[in-house]
């Protein structure tokens, strides 16, 4: 079946033979767009706890998620083709990985090493990381960070510096869990090897809250640590700052202002992200009668911090918890779990280029009913992929989606983008002189994903139109450099 193409380019001239096109979005609206929800497994068969993700080359998520019970496990589930592979264990069967819903596994990625984290309690109370060098297809590296005879150890987290080379951190204290300390280590050699581990004390006065994670983070040549302090049940949150590579945290930054007392555990940690010469913090505080979630920005120095944010929510939220952020480019996602009209679910805000705050709050989870938890995202490349356990249903629930009209562009002067319809292929092909092509996203006009295709960074690339039905198209480009730009065509059969 032959098809002809045509495309629409509003100036003084049309060229008949190659077909150019300048056209960039303006940000008018700024709304999220999901275009996916696929469920990853069963929570009744693989618990289902505290879901993290990770992106694989900025485009495939990998997820972990721990069961507990009589054969508590580790799990990790990849994309692939539409849909998600079958959870593989990886811890092994007699083992004890902690599993809660504030404690579980870990995950990171750099390349094709994915790196997954977590604690266990067999014989002894150790640190354990297993490495994937394919992308999280296969986790044969199994590598001890810290083992302990007599000890408890919790929350463990990680991040990548330069190299691949992961500084873990983690709660550390007597069978009691009264005595706490953090300690870190670090590897050389892409996790083969760590370092002994080193406790952290004497910087501030009290010790780290013992029920509540951390967060551990590289920004500019800094390493953080996030935590929540308990000085006499007065718990608010501090950075403790590393400025050579991990081998000692010599200063710390005061980043909560609350003074939240409580006498019972929080269970409420914090998350980090470094972006720009900003490294963002999100937590939870209670200034008045209900837990709210905060952000707050400091530069990477340790210096310069940022105001604080309330997340205000409508209807109002009561017990917010569980935040996460996600972003890049300086587009900022902070998300949480809260209770609001009686129902439990998970939420995110955002905050764009130009935005002074963040945007409303909008629900992450699909309309149920019932008890939706523990949420994580990831972000690149124009879109956000959510993940959250689906309490009611025993599901955990991936979501992808993006934000419409973000972008403001400009046209770039002289030869651009030029859009030629190769009919003998049936293909379009999209080539340019200035800019390398990320990726593209094929558009209905009504707003529908048709394809995505990696660019891998070309000139130019072929993209099949044999699967597309004749209509009105948007090809939504991102470079290399940022840039996005939308070309607009139209398929017909005669």
């Amino acid at each position: 079946m032959e098809s002809y193409f045509f495309l629409y380019w509003y100036m003084k001239n049309i060229l008949s033979a190659l077909f150019v096109l300048l056209l960039v979005a303006k940000s008018i609206a700024q709304q999220p767009e999901f275009l996916q929800t696929i469920e990853v497994c069963n929570s009744s068969v693989f618990g289902g706890l505290r879901p993290r993700i990770t992106l694989v080359h900025d485009s495939i998520p990998v997820i972990s998620f721990n069961r507990a019970g009589a054969d508590p496990a580790v799990f990790v589930s990849r994309y692939s083709g539409g849909a998600f592979s079958a959870p593989l264990r990886i811890s092994s069967p007699g083992t004890l990985p902690l599993s809660s819903t504030v404690n579980s596994a870990e995950i990171k990625s750099a390349g094709d090493t994915v790196f997954l984290l977590y604690a266990e309690h067999t014989a002894e109370a150790s640190i354990s990381i297993r490495r994937s060098l394919d992308g999280g297809l296969s986790f044969p590296d199994s590598f001890c960070v810290a083992s302990y005879p007599s000890n408890h150890v919790e929350f463990p987290e990680l991040t990548l510096l330069s190299g691949g080379n992961p500084v873990v951190a983690y709660i550390f204290s007597d069978l009691n869990m009264i005595n706490t300390e953090i300690r870190a280590a670090y590897s050389t050699n892409g996790g083969a090897v760590f370092t002994s581990s080193t406790g952290i004390t004497g910087l501030l006065p009290g010790q780290p809250c013992e029920c509540c994670p951390i967060a551990v983070e590289k920004a500019g040549n800094s390493v953080f640590i996030g935590y929540r302090n308990n000085i006499s049940n007065e718990r608010e949150f501090y950075l403790l700052q590393s400025n050579d590579g991990a081998q000692s945290f010599t200063g710390f930054v005061a980043i909560d202002d609350y003074e939240w007392i409580i006498n019972t555990c929080p269970t409420n940690g914090i998350d980090l992200l470094p972006m720009g010469d900003s490294l963002h913090t999100a937590f939870a505080s209670k200034p008045g009668g209900t837990v709210q979630i905060f952000h707050r920005g400091v530069h990477h120095t340790g210096t310069n911090i940022g105001t604080v944010g309330l997340n205000e929510n409508s209807p109002p939220a009561q017990n917010m918890s569980y935040s996460v952020l996600a972003g890049a480019n300086d587009t900022l996602f902070l998300a949480w779990q809260d209770t609001r009209s009686g129902s439990t679910d998970v939420y995110f805000s955002f905050r764009t280029p130009g935005q002074s705050g963040f945007s409303q709050a909008f629900a992450a989870n699909d309309p149920v009913a019932g008890v939706q938890r523990t949420i994580d995202m990831a972000y690149a490349n124009g879109l956000l992929h959510i993940v959250y356990t689906d309490l009611t249903n025993q599901k955990v629930i991936y979501r992808k989606a993006r934000l419409t009209n973000t972008t403001s562009a400009e046209e770039i002067p002289g030869p651009n983008f030029q859009l030629t319809y190769i009919n003998q292929e049936q293909s379009i092909r999209i080539s340019n002189d200035k800019e390398r092509i990320k990726n593209v996203l094929i558009y209905t006009i009504s707003g529908s994903v048709s394809q995505e295709i990696k660019g891998n960074n070309q000139q130019e690339i072929n993209i099949s139109t044999k699967e597309l039905i004749p209509g009105i198209y948007l090809a939504k480009l991102l470079t290399e450099s940022g840039r996005e730009v939308v070309l607009k065509f139209v398929l017909t059969q005669p």
